[in-house]
């Protein structure tokens, strides 16, 4: 039976801020990649230097999270593995990756070429509940987010 909502409820709905996950990391060169995440939407936002794109995140069958553009092509997916560790692959180029979270400090590796991406920040009152669930998507985000970002030229100074 479906749930009954009382029409003259005083429970306000949540503000658009706090349904966004905010997290920042550096990458191998020293740049900072801003990245939002918003779980209702399925959207990612991720800002590097002058750089902004905008991909939806979409669950498949097998076990595989698909990233979509803005115009709905798919330009890449992970497969994970046991916790947080998988495969992603994006455009055209496949890379492992093992994510820690040991202690409030984060860590992510890409494989090949051992990179690592450094400083993750995580800006978030949806993170101080726990959810698991909220967690491994935040993981395939910044896991695309970094896969993207290592394709980006570096800017010349």
């Amino acid at each position: 039976m479906p749930e009954t909502v009382n029409a003259y409820s005083t429970a306000q709905p949540q503000p658009a801020y706090l349904q966004k996950v905010k997290a920042t990391f550096s990458d191998t060169h020293g740049q900072t990649v801003h990245i939002e995440f918003n779980p209702v939407q399925q959207s990612l936002r991720i800002r590097l230097n002058a750089q902004q794109r905008l991909f939806f995140i979409e669950k498949s069958t097998l076990q595989k999270t698909l990233l979509r553009n803005e115009y709905g092509v798919i330009m890449g997916h992970l497969t994970a593995a046991k916790g947080n560790a998988g495969w992603v692959r994006l455009d055209g180029r496949q890379y492992q990756f093992a994510y820690f979270n040991a202690a409030g400090e984060r860590s992510l590796f890409l494989e090949p070429g051992a990179t690592l991406a450094s400083h993750i920040t995580v800006d978030s009152f949806l993170m101080e509940n726990g959810d698991a669930a909220l967690e491994q998507s935040l993981v395939h985000c910044l896991v695309f987010a970094y896969a993207w970002a290592l394709n980006v030229p570096v800017p010349k100074d």
